[in-house]
């Protein structure tokens, strides 16, 4: 059947039927010297909680011809032509609605050959509405992109 020789919790050599199985392990380890290694001491962790929050924002982009002013309230946006053709193909995704209380709004990032400014910071005054200027100085609409952050 083969050797019954224990090597410190290993069964050398045996081929074990499984009614052995329980005779052999009470030869590993039992009265064969060897010593059990210590289990390891280990040290209770309190998990490291990592909290992120996404800031609230809002991306626009659109064509613009000349003036206009991009207005944001809650989860809302809407256009002001102030001059040329308007705007066209827009597009407004929030992160977070804009607060019904004072907020600052900032402008994170921008592109288009014109200017892009934030003109109108939310008030009580305003309804909380946030105001962003673009001016496209040039012939011709212009694609422009922005994030608004609060």
């Amino acid at each position: 059947m083969g050797e019954r020789t224990a090597e410190c919790g290993y069964i050398v050599g045996m081929k074990l039927p499984i009614l052995n199985l329980l005779a052999a392990l009470t030869l590993v380890g039992a009265g064969s010297g060897c010593q059990q290694a210590a289990a390891p001491e280990t040290t209770p962790t309190t998990p490291r909680v990592v909290v992120t929050t996404q800031p609230s924002q809002l991306t626009w982009s659109g064509e613009v011809d000349d003036s206009a002013t991009i207005f944001a309230q809650g989860s809302k946006t809407w256009t002001d032509n102030v001059s040329g053709k308007g705007t066209a193909n827009t597009n407004a995704t929030f992160v977070g609605t804009l607060p019904a209380n004072a907020v600052t709004v900032k402008l994170a990032s921008h592109s288009g050959r014109g200017q892009v400014q934030v003109i109108q910071q939310p008030t009580r005054d305003n309804n909380f509405t946030a105001g962003v200027r673009i001016i496209d100085s040039q012939a011709g609409s212009e694609h422009y992109d922005f994030v608004l952050t609060w």
